[in-house]
């Protein structure tokens, strides 16, 4: 939030408030089709759960995400 405001980024912006809650689906749906072609393809599953670990970095941001989301809905509120 504090990175937006420096940008003058608007975080009320209402295609902004989805966006963790949507990045999250996204990033578990990945995840599970990882894990899945790993079992249909039990010589390439490394290749598959190296792929995962980076899913896995994009989902401890995402939670980053929806923590800094909870601030700015705070914000919006209070901008009204």
């Amino acid at each position: 939030v504090t990175a937006w405001s420096d940008k003058k980024f608007d975080p009320c912006f209402p295609a902004v408030k989805g966006l963790s809650t949507w990045l999250s689906k996204v990033l578990y749906l990945v995840s599970e089709g990882l894990n899945d072609l790993g079992k249909a393809y039990p010589d390439d599953n490394a290749n598959y759960q190296a792929m995962r670990a980076d899913v896995d970095k994009g989902n401890v941001y995402t939670r980053q995400l929806l923590s800094y989301q909870k601030t700015a809905d705070t914000l919006c509120t209070n901008k009204k």
